[in-house]
């Protein structure tokens, strides 16, 4: 079994060349081809291929441009040219760690129904700057899991992170290309509920290319139709485990969270997540937005509304 590693590209220059030395380091025994869609790139992007593909003539590396617009576009056309029996997704600057397709693909083999996760780390600039923490608790992730428990555990992966076959993800619906924000939510919840479920292959790890930014200085009003539409394809999605008190907190949770991101934007959505809470249930979610021990002091005394305000105005007053 060998994997097709799929790698939308828009103006990925400055880091491109180390993701796919990343990918050529994992040994041609385990690779059928790297598929690299230029997603119109204004800079270095496509001359930076083509002299990775003189330098690695051994390798199947492919590289074409996206006949439409877009990450997710990007990610469908190359998934659509693959041959590989599995399907490693990879994002432009991130990288794998050192024997990730072999212990994973060893594993799918075994398991060609379920989909395949790595631990993954973020990092800023090279890997001699990686975050201290490992995301997910790991520790606490056991081997294997059903596609209900995995979900219930509400534990981020990065797309670089997942491994599976072909097969599975020609079955499910595209990446859906309208999404703004949580694409890669949104698709893997619905690869993962057509799967047989999640092996944690422990050994290997991906690296996240990551910066130290607030997500909430960051989030622009004009995504959150697109974040609220990903939490109500994910409702759709997780309903199909059926219904149960679990299932619905689950479900509320996501709601939860977006009004916990929009605040104190687009209040026609944010009436439409209250509605879904009174539907599902009360949530269980707490405010993630507070990370600090004085931002959850604050939180505490004075609510998560006025904690979300006092940031927003941070930002807007900063110089």
């Amino acid at each position: 079994m060998k994997a097709s590693i799929l790698i939308p590209a828009y103006n990925a220059a400055e880091f491109i060349h180390e993701t796919l030395t990343s990918c050529v380091q994992q040994g041609l025994d385990w690779i059928e081809e790297i598929i690299i869609v230029n997603d119109h790139s204004q800079d270095n992007t496509r001359k930076v291929v083509e002299q990775f593909q003189i330098e690695h003539p051994d390798f199947r590396i492919i590289l074409v441009d996206n006949p439409t617009k877009g990450a997710c576009a990007a990610r469908n056309h190359a998934l659509q040219l693959a041959k590989g029996e599995a399907i490693q997704w990879l994002d432009a600057d991130d990288l794998l760690g050192d024997d990730k397709l072999k212990t994973q693909l060893e594993l799918l083999q075994q398991n060609p129904q379920h989909l395949i996760a790595s631990r993954w780390r973020r990092f800023a600039g090279d890997l001699t700057h990686l975050w201290p923490e490992e995301q997910g608790a790991w520790s606490q992730v056991p081997n294997q899991s059903s596609p209900r428990e995995w979900l219930l555990a509400e534990r981020m992966m990065i797309p670089a992170g997942w491994l599976g076959s072909r097969q599975l993800f020609e079955s499910i619906e595209p990446w859906d290309a309208s999404l703004l924000i949580n694409q890669d939510g949104e698709y893997f919840t619905r690869a993962i509920v057509a799967s047989a479920g999640v092996i944690l292959e422990s050994e290997s790890r991906v690296y996240y290319r990551s910066e130290l930014k607030s997500s909430v200085s960051q989030f622009k009003p004009h995504k959150a139709p697109s974040l609220f539409a990903s939490i109500e394809s994910f409702e759709q999605t997780v309903l199909q485990l059926g219904i149960d008190s679990d299932i619905k907190t689950l479900i509320s949770n996501h709601y939860m969270g977006f009004l916990y991101r929009v605040y104190p934007l687009v209040p026609e959505l944010r009436k439409q997540a209250r509605a879904k809470i009174k539907q599902y249930g009360k949530p269980t979610r707490r405010n993630d937005v507070a990370e600090s021990t004085v931002a959850k002091t604050i939180c505490s005394l004075f609510g998560w509304k006025l904690f979300v305000q006092m940031r927003l105005l941070k930002v807007r007053l900063k110089p």
